[in-house]
């Protein structure tokens, strides 16, 4: 339940640092630090529960989701760069 929470604040965090087409590196550095810390929550507690209860399944699904959402996530600085506004006034389509 808590991996949407950790999108819908990543959006968030962006959408405030949002400037001129582009997210600001502030923003970009604070939205993932909360994303992926919201993530890592998931995963140790996931993992915490299947030590307690002494199986892997089907406890270990959440830790295994976590780490996927990690993974394809991964930073890699795109929304930093300004991106051309379609919608622009002069621009034929």
């Amino acid at each position: 339940m808590l991996l949407p929470v950790a999108f819908v604040l990543r959006t968030q965090i962006y959408k405030r640092h949002w400037q001129d087409q582009a997210i600001t590196p502030k923003g970009y550095l604070i939205g993932n630090i909360v994303f992926f810390a919201v993530c890592e929550s998931v995963g140790l507690f996931g993992l915490v529960i299947t030590v307690l209860n002494g199986s892997a399944w089907p406890t270990l699904i959440s830790t295994v989701a976590a780490v996927l959402v990690q993974g394809v996530n991964f930073p890699h600085g795109r929304p930093m760069s300004p991106t051309p506004n379609p919608y622009q006034a002069g621009k034929a389509s």
